[in-house]
């Protein structure tokens, strides 16, 4: 059933899940009542809403369907839940939050319009039927073109539909899954989340739970946890191209590196798992700006406890915090299919270039890979943002090179780099069909002058900062 959107508190949407989920427990007085119900409230402020208090803090109004099918918890209920005591079913509870401003029209105007529902949809929460707060969050969908992040922030995204009493929202999301401890451990919630955002956004085999324990040679109930080498495998088995890093303990120029190819994936929207000992977290983004910290989801809630002082499902941290020097980081990323240069190869013949290039030219340019966005685009992305942001096309050879670059059968995927000079921005395209042994340069189309304006050629969507 659907209500009418209510005013949000922490004390109202309590009352609404206790309602809903929790068994009714006959007490001998009032007193005895009220301290449990205290209990109550207390344990879904800590356990609960405090996983998804970036959206709560900025809700003024949720509204509660009681009953959506969520296939994740379908599975988890046929594999599992159906057989234990739990007295509730296959269907999840899903809560929607709304900015302050739901109501313009004041006391009077109460009836939703589709105007009102998109406008300031902040997304919405799924919770499993149990009574345990501690296990209750199943998913989050934050919109982010209506949410705020703690500070400017570029974050993955794609484009949602979803659907309220009647209406259609068009929102952009990265999902967030939540570990049940029993199938669904830190790394499988990473690769659900990793697979899900990867299929609505480029067509690609999604995992499901029951994929991850077909695919797995020994799979424990409960699980304790994935290998970073059982990820792989199931990646592999159900044909999600990723590439795969490793990087020592304690090795300076291998975490240099680690940070570089981890940027070239953010910039390209390609997610990231980052693996060790520590912790499993999915990086999805960058803040802005100079001192960049990189936006993760921690399902488990411990590494952002200990790194950012927060159980939020979603949080900022410094390379440091990801590649620590006690033990050995790994990193499994997402990849296009016919990418025929892989970062490290890349960064080779990047280098080679800048060198040679620098030595030619009077004006201060980039001598290393690093100090470059470098990125995988589509070859149509490329042309239309060169095409409306090339300066000095009055040059003969630049112009010539354009007109080359824009009329030449290139493969779906280039690699680009990109440095800001102050007054433009210099851009290199790179055609990597040659072989990584190739004398060839990779470079054909040379540098081009690009506008200063705006923020350069971009994949991830900007989260504006909320103002402290």
């Amino acid at each position: 059933m659907v209500y009418e959107p209510e005013r949000y508190s922490d004390p109202d949407i309590f009352s609404r899940i206790e309602r809903l989920v929790c068994r009714r427990t006959e007490f001998i007085t009032e007193t005895e009542e009220g301290l449990h119900r205290r209990e109550r409230f207390a344990s879904c402020q800590e356990k609960l809403l405090r996983r998804f208090s970036l959206i709560t803090e900025q809700a003024g109004y949720f509204l509660i369907e009681e009953s959506y099918t969520e296939h994740t918890w379908k599975e988890l209920h046929a594999l599992h839940y159906a057989n234990t005591n739990y007295a509730h079913g296959n269907k999840v509870i899903r809560v929607h939050f709304w900015l302050p401003g739901l109501y313009r029209g004041g006391a009077g105007s109460k009836k939703l319009t589709q105007d009102m529902v998109g406008k300031g949809y902040l997304g919405y929460v799924t919770l499993r039927p149990v009574p345990d707060y501690n296990l209750m969050l199943s998913s989050v969908m934050p919109n982010w073109e209506n949410l705020k992040y703690e500070k400017s922030a570029w974050i993955m995204t794609y484009e949602k539909e979803v659907h309220i009493a009647g209406f259609n929202v068009h929102i952009r999301t990265m999902p967030f899954y939540f570990q049940d401890t029993v199938f669904i451990r830190c790394a499988h919630a990473d690769m659900l989340m990793f697979s899900t955002f990867l299929h609505h956004a480029y067509n690609f085999p999604r995992l499901s739970v029951a994929d991850m324990i077909e695919n797995n040679r020994y799979y424990p109930i409960p699980d304790a946890g994935l290998e970073y080498s059982d990820m792989l495998d199931i990646f592999y088995r159900n044909r999600i191209p990723v590439n795969f890093y490793a990087k020592p303990k304690g090795n300076k120029p291998q975490n240099d590196l680690c940070i570089a190819i981890l940027n070239a994936h953010l910039e390209s929207r390609l997610p990231v798992i980052v693996y060790n000992d520590q912790h499993v977290v999915l990086v999805i983004g960058h803040t802005e700006g100079k001192e960049r910290r990189y936006v993760v989801y921690d399902d488990s809630g411990y590494f952002l406890s200990d790194k950012a002082n927060s159980v939020n499902f979603i949080g900022s941290v410094s390379a440091e915090d990801l590649f620590p020097d006690q033990g050995i980081t790994y990193m499994i990323a997402a990849t296009y299919e016919r990418v025929y240069l892989n970062p490290q190869g890349y960064f080779g013949f990047l280098n080679e270039y800048l060198e040679n290039f620098e030595k030619e030219e009077e004006d201060e340019f980039p001598v290393h890979f690093t100090q470059c966005r470098n990125m995988i685009v589509d070859n149509v992305v490329v042309k239309n943002f060169l095409k409306f942001n090339c300066m000095e096309l009055d040059d003969v050879t630049m112009n010539r090179n354009m007109d080359i670059l824009l009329h030449t059968d290139l493969p779906h995927y280039l690699w680009y780099s990109e440095y800001n000079c102050g007054e433009y921005r210099f851009v290199l395209v790179a055609d990597p069909t040659y072989p990584s042994a190739t004398e060839e340069n990779i470079f054909p189309y040379g540098g081009f002058f690009c506008t200063p304006e705006g923020n350069g050629m971009s994949l991830l969507a900007r989260v504006e900062g909320c103002k402290k």
